[in-house]
């Protein structure tokens, strides 16, 4: 059953209208949940997939499933990671990102750091409150690095490019096996090397300049 949890939007984000497909997720569980193995889900390949990828691939684009009702697809992500044996942990992940519009320079701003300069523990509550609203929730991460500088490069734009970085975390679906064994005739909902996180207590541990413009953000999750 999903147990709805309150999402902390931070109160200057422009969230967007979720797609009306949003509104088939508990039929999507309860179909999941009737499937035991890849080649049983071929079977619902074009219909499960076209939600996922109307809700969650499109998301870059300002349309799909908005940050507010993100997390009614975990259980959906939980359920292919069973049917297609995903991994359930990973010994560290990234996620490369711009920070938001209403603060875009928060971290270049606010700290003077030249290349392999580190800040440990930070304690501005501005600072904070940014980029641990960017790492909280059920997100896209990848477990390669070059992918995350890729994504935090995407956008011509002057604001701070940031990769997260976290270890250990909890997998909720690691995109490959399903890709490999779930995608047989329809486009991917999910790229490569992707694994689906939900980070529900980020807490940012050190912030480091590891290239111009770009900030490595180690977190954890209590």
């Amino acid at each position: 059953m999903y147990i709805k949890r309150a999402m902390p939007v931070h109160h200057e984000v422009e969230d967007f209208d979720s797609h009306h497909l949003v509104n088939e997720i508990p039929d999507l569980i309860l179909m999941l949940k009737e499937i035991n193995t890849p080649n049983e889900y071929l079977n619902y390949e074009f219909h499960i997939n076209h939600i996922l990828r109307r809700l969650w691939f499109e998301i870059n684009f300002k349309k799909g499933i908005n940050l507010r009702d993100r997390e009614k697809l975990e259980p959906v992500f939980l359920e292919l990671n069973r049917i297609f044996n995903g991994a359930k942990t990973a010994p560290v992940a990234f996620r490369g990102v711009r920070a938001s519009n209403f603060d875009p320079n928060i971290i270049s701003e606010t700290y003077s750091l030249e290349l392999g300069d580190e800040i440990k523990n930070p304690k501005e509550k501005r600072i904070l409150q940014h980029l641990e609203g960017l790492a909280y929730g059920l997100r896209s991460w990848t477990l390669k690095f070059s992918n995350s500088v890729e994504w935090a490069n995407l956008a011509g734009t002057t604001k701070d490019k940031i990769i997260f970085q976290i270890e250990n975390p909890d997998i909720v679906l690691e995109a490959d096996p399903f890709l490999r064994d779930g995608c047989e005739r329809t486009m991917h909902p999910l790229d490569w090397d992707e694994v689906i996180l939900f980070v529900k207590n980020p807490k940012i541990v050190s912030i480091e300049k590891i290239e111009n413009e770009i900030f490595l953000i180690k977190i954890k999750d209590n």
